[in-house]
């Protein structure tokens, strides 16, 4: 081998290595870019699942409540009509005095 040949295959060998150092380079770069969107979504993925549960608790809780109000607009009725009855009664007792 001449002395130009020689030159010329180290300096294609030390190219050849440069060019794959940034072939890799590029591929974790993007592997990394990709991982961290990845995470973002997963992340994304998680709070809006939370967000479903707060908003599905909420929901049972308000069921709850107006459960609740309603059988005490129920009850208050009721004893509106008992007291009714009894102011009728209490009158009709004193008339017949």
């Amino acid at each position: 081998m001449t002395p130009v040949q020689t030159i010329t295959f180290a300096c294609s060998i030390i190219l050849c290595i440069i060019g794959i150092a940034t072939f890799v380079s590029g591929l974790l770069t993007r592997a990394r870019k990709e991982g961290q969107l990845e995470y973002k979504v997963d992340s994304a993925l998680k709070g809006i699942e939370e967000i479903k549960e707060t908003l599905t608790h909420s929901g049972k809780w308000q069921d709850e409540i107006s459960l609740k109000v309603k059988g005490h607009s129920e009850k208050i009725a009721t004893l509106f009509n008992t007291c009714e009855k009894l102011e009728e009664r209490v009158l009709e007792l004193e008339r017949r005095n």
